[in-house]
């Protein structure tokens, strides 16, 4: 059985959808310091703003479909974020596909100590892009 499955974080006040991910496990609910990891410091915040008033991450996280591959959740959540544009992911406005040359580069960034953050910003990327293109999961590169 495949293992992966999309999901929102929906804006408790607007009924708003603020991001859109996949992934599988508790990826969807992770919250808190260390466990927000590859998200970005608006949607932390937001993350952070609904815990402290005590909601609980069950109440902001729908998943949208369950029990797929990892190629379906990731072409689920591409066509969802381009039609949905949720606030929290930048990647819509984005590439999403490095060059070969851009990977390379990404790497040597990466051993040289940069975050995945820093990088992306360098490429004008997300950091899911190039978090997932150094450990070689992306799907393809464009030459």
């Amino acid at each position: 059985m495949d293992k992966y499955y999309v999901y929102k974080h929906i804006d408790l006040d607007t009924k708003e959808v603020v991001y859109i991910g996949m992934g599988s496990g508790g990826r969807a609910w992770l919250c808190g310091n260390n466990a927000t990891y590859g998200r970005g410091s608006d949607h932390r915040d937001w993350v952070e703003y609904w815990l402290n008033l005590g909601t609980t991450p069950d109440e902001f996280v729908e998943i949208i479909d369950r029990g797929i591959s990892r190629e379906e959740a990731l072409d689920i959540e591409k066509m969802l974020i381009h039609e949905l544009k949720p606030r929290f992911n930048k990647n819509f406005s984005r590439p999403t596909v490095l060059t070969t040359e851009q990977v390379q580069v990404a790497r040597e960034m990466r051993q040289d100590g940069m975050s995945f953050s820093k990088i992306a910003a360098e490429l004008e990327t997300s950091t899911m892009t190039v978090y997932r293109a150094i450990k070689g999961e992306t799907l393809a590169h464009k030459n």
